[in-house]
């Protein structure tokens, strides 16, 4: 059996809410439910866990989906918004893959709070593509993806920590930059409106990400306007205003650079690069 054939994804998700997800009435199991998640947000959320076991949980962090769990749920705290970002599989080296993460986790809930979280949600986030893409081959590359993730998790665990509030404020502003990367950032001054030194902003947020500020900003805005192309339902004058591009002829500059051909050429020969 092939190395990525022990492995079935049954789905991928994401959702963004601030409802109480209850749990039924009564335990139920499934040997073959396994997966892991990511939760994010600016607050706190309670996990109950059948039938009265309630932990608070401070956001963001990781979880993993365990038979053991199925009839855990979560409960928003004084209408806290969150965004759930998971992927389901069956399979015995997805199973192996969630057991040698429990060593990690508090029992009672499988958690693992999180400093860094960006490179787990852009893995995530072309997981997603994959899988609504039904691409014949999008069960090997969903593999390949899970083990991507499985090191950034281990990653994480290892990041040096930054200290609070700083944190704080670059979590904050990577889920600015991912909703809306078209918007014009001066980063310069927003290190200036903290009383922080641009070059202390620039230093903490490659520590958080691994990723230079501008080139986080950059990969956001070639994934909107990829997304967006694949669509076909704006021009390229409007994806580019859309990416945070003055003209068209930056926009093409930039695609060329990044995918090794301009919007048109990728709209019209249906040349989409993975994200």
């Amino acid at each position: 059996m092939n190395y990525f054939e022990d492995i079935h994804f049954t789905h991928v998700g994401k959702s963004v809410n601030n409802k109480n997800n209850l749990p039924p009435l009564t335990p139920v199991r499934d040997d073959r439910y396994y997966g892991m998640g990511l939760m994010l947000g600016k607050d706190v959320l309670c996990r109950t866990i059948y039938p009265d076991n309630k932990v608070i949980i401070k956001m963001p962090f990781f979880y993993l989906i365990h038979p053991d769990l199925l009839n855990a749920s979560w409960q928003s705290v004084n209408g806290t918004v969150r965004e759930n970002r998971w992927f389901i599989f069956e399979g015995e080296r997805g199973i192996r893959m969630v057991e040698s993460l429990m060593e990690h986790m508090t029992i009672c809930s499988c958690i693992l709070p999180l400093k860094n979280f960006s490179e787990l949600v852009a893995i995530h986030q072309k997981m997603l593509y994959l899988f609504q893409s039904g691409i014949p081959s999008r069960n090997h590359q969903l593999a390949v993806c899970a083990e991507n993730f499985m090191g950034a998790i281990y990653n994480a665990l290892n990041a040096p920590e930054i200290k609070t509030p700083i944190i704080q404020i670059l979590s904050d502003l990577i889920h600015e930059i991912t909703e809306e990367p078209g918007k014009d950032y001066n980063f310069k001054k927003i290190a200036e409106s903290h009383k922080i030194s641009y070059y202390h902003f620039r230093r903490c947020f490659v520590q958080y990400t691994q990723i230079p500020i501008h080139e986080f900003l950059l990969q956001k805005r070639f994934a909107l306007a990829i997304s967006l192309l694949n669509t076909g339902e704006n021009s390229i004058k409007e994806i580019a205003d859309r990416c945070g591009f003055h003209t068209s002829s930056d926009f093409s500059r930039f695609m060329k650079e990044r995918a090794g051909a301009t919007p048109s050429e990728l709209r019209k020969q249906n040349l989409f690069p993975e994200i």
